[in-house]
């Protein structure tokens, strides 16, 4: 009969497990395929049968009454056959390894796949970075212009042009539209990379676009009528926490395009000069500028890494509750980064000016951060909304007020903090952060997606598309289910994070996947499971203790006695019956022995004697 061998149970995921489990069966049914096809033959296949053999499997065939349709040879055929059919049978040594390379093909392949894509998407992020600043060099020399004077004569063919005619360079009105769509898409791109180059090159606006991406100038910096300015205050903060999901989703795509990765050489680069003018006793201004700057950017590679983590949890991932934990996150890394500068200025003997400096740093960093898991908002925070609202407020009613531009900042990216050692130096260090080109890896947007109805069903988009949706195997939190654990030893090799627990006691079907406790039943756990409408008289009856272990010992006793007469009464018969077939051996050698003796006495030939 047949019965579990294991159980393989993946991660509970929609996709990710659905995909990956029936690329693990689609594997083993390949390979149990190739072990009934691909096997060596026994060496008992090969091997012929003695003489001496084949007299005694015909002896045994006349003893019993011998077979009009069966020889000897056909007996000898039916044996080799069957074991033909147990060599290809025997498959559970080979089930158990075809398993274990399985997984760690499925691991191997986790980690080429996830290389590929990363690399693909910043192959992908690079062209694409190289595209956007060339057309923001086109546009700057007039292309736009150019474009839209070309779409406006286009237009106006199209309309001259019937159905079924061409125009006066014998274009049909089907190929006039296909232009007409590749000019288009050109100019929005255009535009698009334009803006986008311009917002990166601006520092006050590298964050942000004013009509576009802050939510503060958007739309709260214009009052509607009869509105409060309670109610101000609240639809500001609203749009706060919007901008803050909307911006996490940013930074997780930039992770997937390879942003972190660059962003992370460009700390590693700038360290590395920081040791250098560090050691070298530069300019003090110039090494104050570099570790604000380095701040800033370790405070952003926070915020990406925590937003690619959040992203990779799934499209059920609730952003607006990990917006607010990933804005408590960096700043609670802020306070650390403080206490590690701290640190090293008094390990290295640094002037008592700079350890006080960064020590009320220190307290200001971990203020931000008791304030915004008490409030949810950093200090002055709510006193700009307010001071948002009174002046929209008022300048709604008709009076004159004035908002400093303070207050326009968006309070939902606010700029890294310099440290008070670097206070002094922030209006030389902004002259030469404005000069300096930015890192257009990191800050220029990427280009609108493009819907996946509206991509061909063949061609390179489509083959790239499915390259991007590949899933990404994994054998974390893989669990395999044995009936015998000592079946496992079977493979050679498993990975190193799939885990091995009980299946349970099963008879012919394998427990449950879900099913937690049927590692810890036994027999009269599995009846009782299974019968829950029969009586449980498996079980045994409640009684006294002492009494009830004395019949069973008594039992147990009982059983053992009755089991070795019963095994004495079978080898006694063996034995008689070995006795029975020597005593007649000698027997019939002691005959031929006489008559070969009279024989030799009558001076006859000998006969040939098969002993």
């Amino acid at each position: 009969m047949w019965k579990p061998l294991y159980t393989l149970c993946l991660p509970s995921s929609e996709t990710l497990s659905h995909r990956q489990g029936l690329h693990a069966f689609k594997k083993l049914r390949e390979y149990r395929k190739l072990h009934e096809l691909n096997w060596t033959p026994s060496p008992l296949l090969a091997k012929p049968y003695t003489e001496t053999e084949i007299e005694g499997m015909r002896n045994d065939l006349q003893e019993r009454g011998g077979n009009k349709k069966e020889s000897v040879y056909d007996i000898i055929e039916r044996k080799k056959k069957k074991m033909r059919v147990r060599s290809v049978m025997d498959q559970k040594a080979n089930s158990v390894a075809d398993l274990a390379a399985v997984l760690l093909e499925q691991g191997e392949l986790g980690v080429e796949t996830t290389e590929a894509k990363e690399k693909e998407a910043r192959r992908d992020r690079e062209k694409e970075v190289k595209e956007m600043l060339a057309l923001a060099e086109e546009a700057e020399s007039g292309a736009l212009q150019r474009l839209e004077t070309e779409i406006a004569e286009l237009q106006a063919r199209l309309e001259k042009t019937a159905d079924g005619q061409t125009d006066q360079d014998g274009l049909s009105k089907t190929k006039v539209k296909r232009e007409l769509y590749a000019l288009t898409s050109r100019k929005l791109r255009m535009e698009f990379a334009a803006n986008a180059v311009r917002d990166a090159r601006d520092p006050t606006r590298r964050q942000k676009t004013a009509s576009e991406q802050t939510s503060l100038v958007k739309k709260s910096m214009t009052g509607r009528p009869g509105e409060s300015a309670a109610s101000i205050e609240e639809r500001m903060l609203a749009e706060d926490a919007a901008h803050r999901v909307k911006n996490v989703k940013r930074m997780a795509h930039g992770a997937r395009r390879g942003s972190l990765t660059t962003l992370s050489n460009k700390i590693e680069r700038l360290q590395h000069e920081l040791d250098q003018t560090v050691a070298s006793a530069g300019d003090r201004d110039e090494e104050d500028r570099m570790r604000n700057l380095l701040l800033g950017l370790k405070l952003t590679r926070r915020q990406m890494e925590l937003a690619s983590d959040v992203a990779s949890l799934g499209s059920m991932t609730d952003f607006a509750g990990e917006a607010e934990g990933i804005r408590v996150k960096t700043r609670e890394y802020k306070v650390e980064l403080v206490e590690e500068e701290l640190r090293n200025a008094e390990n290295q003997g640094a002037a008592q000016s700079s350890v006080e400096a960064l020590q009320q740093a220190l307290e200001l960093a971990r203020a931000d951060v008791e304030e915004l898991k008490a409030t949810g908002l950093l200090r002055g925070e709510r006193e700009k909304v307010k001071e948002i609202a009174a002046g929209i407020v008022a300048s709604s009613s008709g009076h004159e007020a004035q908002v400093s531009s303070e207050a326009h900042e968006d309070i939902t990216t606010p700029a890294p903090e310099a440290t008070p050692s670097t206070e002094s130096a922030a209006p030389a260090g902004s002259q030469e952060a404005e000069a300096a080109e930015p890192d257009w890896f990191t800050v220029l947007p990427s280009f609108p997606a493009r819907s996946a109805d509206h991509i061909p069903k063949r061609g390179h988009l489509r083959q790239k598309l499915r390259r991007q949706n590949a899933p990404i195997f994994s054998t974390d939190g893989i669990t395999v289910r044995w009936n015998n654990m000592m079946d496992a030893e079977y493979a050679e090799a498993w990975p190193e994070n799939v885990q091995h627990e009980r299946m349970g006691w099963s008879r012919f079907t394998a427990p449950k996947a879900g099913d937690e406790a049927a590692a810890e039943d036994d027999l009269s756990g599995y009846k009782e499971k299974m019968w829950r409408k029969r009586e449980a008289n498996w079980l045994p009856v409640v009684g006294d203790a002492d009494a009830d272990a004395g019949m069973e010992a008594d039992r147990v006793k009982e059983e053992a006695e009755a089991r070795k007469e019963f095994v004495g009464g079978i080898k006694d018969a063996i034995l008689k019956r070995i006795r029975a077939r020597e005593e007649e051996k000698r027997e019939r050698r002691g005959r031929e022995m006489m008559m070969l003796g009279q024989q030799q006495g009558q001076g006859q030939a000998l006969p040939e004697v098969n002993v």
